[in-house]
């Protein structure tokens, strides 16, 4: 159950990344409206609710050809994506790209009719598809939370496997930053655990771990070392140099000299 609390409570408990993970799949997958923000350089920036669809990290908006939103998606693709209610701010960022009806995939067409509770086909030939590619998800509900409020950003490595197929917002864990849309990644930042729950980034492949190791160490010591070494090369004892940084060649052809 979900701790009370309400936007810009400032006694409203801490909730770990986690937490509110959930709480954006399970918005994303029920809400039915999002405020969608665009902008343009000449007419300004432009707000309006609009019946959404969130599959796989894409969302799918449809609106007529003529309003402002689709003027302004062309002329800038950037877009904000915010979900209603005062309980929590919940938006999220992304790149938007306008397809006509026919370019969009009949089961997401399907899922987003079905969601929607009405055809864009079947009200207007106008309509057009808005497909934005979500960049990241952002939800926080007090000052505690704002320093985090980036719950899940969408990284994309090679070997990336897809995210589900059925069109449903995962919430799974572990995923590390390489996990593309595979359901709002763990977002610990540089191997620490994300809150008590733990979770944070994906440490590297044992097959990269294994070149790295094997890769001959360098025959320069760091800026750090070398000061070291002159310096006990300046005071006449070379026999304090460490063993490891004699063998090294530039070092080895100091101390002979």
């Amino acid at each position: 159950m979900e701790e009370p609390g309400r936007l810009g409570d400032m006694g409203a408990p801490y909730r770990s990344r986690d937490e509110r993970r959930k709480l954006a799949a399970r918005r994303l997958s029920t809400e039915r409206d999002c405020w969608v923000v665009t902008s343009h350089a000449e007419h300004g920036p432009y707000v309006v609710p609009v019946s959404f669809l969130a599959v796989k990290g894409e969302v799918y908006l449809a609106t007529h050809q003529r309003r402002p939103t689709v003027r302004n998606a062309r002329a800038e693709p950037r877009v904000l994506l915010v979900l209603p209610g005062h309980d929590d701010a919940v938006w999220a960022q992304g790149q938007c790209a306008v397809l006509g009806l026919d370019e969009v995939e009949p089961t997401v067409m399907g899922r987003y009719v079905d969601k929607a509770g009405w055809s864009p086909a079947e009200v207007d030939p106008g309509f057009v598809m808005l497909r934005v590619s979500l960049s990241s998800i952002l939800c926080s509900r007090s000052p505690a939370e704002d320093g985090d409020r980036v719950i899940w950003r969408a990284t994309r490595c090679r070997g990336d496997r897809p995210g589900r197929r059925d069109g449903t917002v995962s919430v799974r864990r572990g995923a590390g930053s390489c996990s593309g849309w595979r359901g709002m990644p763990a977002a610990g930042g540089r191997g620490r655990p994300d809150g008590p729950a733990g979770g944070g980034v994906a440490r590297r492949p044992a097959a990269r771990w294994r070149a790295l190791r094997a890769r001959p160490r360098a025959a320069v010591p760091c800026r750090r070392g070398l000061v070291h070494v002159l310096g006990h090369l300046a005071a006449g004892d070379a026999d304090a140099i460490p063993a490891t940084a004699r063998a090294r060649p530039l070092v080895a052809a100091l101390a002979t000299r």
